[in-house]
């Protein structure tokens, strides 16, 4: 049994939801079970990892809220090609490397960022940027500039026991949208597998939702708010009368630990 009020604590802005929404969230959600002692409250194993990590209220309001929640930390990426054409990618700040955007390699090898812009289309940086790549098999790349540090991040999900399959998902990025400006765009999805690829002992996870050029670099959220991935390849090109996939995939998250990242 765990004190009431150490679980509605640790609900972040708890004190917005009064005590009866707060365990009713919690029970809907299968973070409690319905027996109570005294002021105490039964966790269930979900519940109690829950608490320890801090994502009560992100598993208690669900995909629309981690969404929003984690929006603010997502940014749009402006680069120029070798061929001086400028294209736009994803990223996100990692409060598991502060100060550090997290990115997909591809995004943003061999190019020149021009520009770091927040969801509300505000510049973030005009640079000068510090790029990091990882080795050439896995597609992740991170950017260093000044006054990063301050921006709101999102954290990994280390623990593996939380990447599971058929698992509800969110993914942000910036898709262009024809005769619009960028915007973030929210998108569900669902992980159906994570096979490894050819020639390697690396996976990826491959995700059925709809994604375009532009949500590369983005998050893959799952349902404790956690990163999971970084989309890695769009299943909707550029290219006409092609038909797209049901699905994309995402590298995992955990691979950033194949970045040499300065001491």
């Amino acid at each position: 049994m765990v004190p009431l009020g150490e679980v509605y604590a640790a609900l972040p802005g708890h004190a917005n939801l009064d005590v009866d929404e707060a365990l009713h969230l919690l029970r809907e959600t299968h973070l409690i079970r319905a027996t109570f002692q005294n002021d105490s409250v039964a966790l269930t194993p979900q519940g109690r990892a829950a608490v320890e990590d801090g994502c009560v209220l992100d598993m208690a309001l669900g995909l629309t809220y981690i969404g929003e929640r984690c929006a603010p930390a997502t940014v749009h990426i402006i680069v120029r090609g070798e061929n001086q054409e400028e294209s736009g990618g994803s990223g996100f700040f990692s409060s598991d490397y502060p100060g550090w955007l997290i990115t997909a390699a591809h995004v943003i090898a061999g190019k020149h960022i021009l520009r770091i812009l927040d969801r509300n289309g505000t510049l973030v940086s005009a640079g000068p940027f510090e790029v990091l790549i990882a080795p050439p098999e896995v597609d992740l790349g991170v950017v260093r500039f000044a006054g990063a540090n301050g921006a709101s991040s999102l954290s990994i999900e280390w623990n593996q026991q939380y990447v599971k399959h058929l698992q509800q998902l969110v993914i942000l990025g910036y898709p262009p949208y024809p005769n619009h400006y960028p915007a973030l765009h929210h998108a569900r999805a669902e992980l159906h597998s994570m096979p490894k690829r050819l020639g390697s002992d690396l996976v990826s996870l491959i995700v059925a939702s709809v994604t375009r050029p532009g949500f590369s670099g983005g998050p893959v959220l799952n349902e404790r708010g956690r990163v999971i991935g970084i989309v890695e390849q769009e299943n909707i090109t550029e290219r006409q009368n092609q038909h797209p996939l049901a699905y994309f995939s995402a590298t995992p998250a955990e691979y950033c630990r194949k970045i040499h990242f300065p001491d």
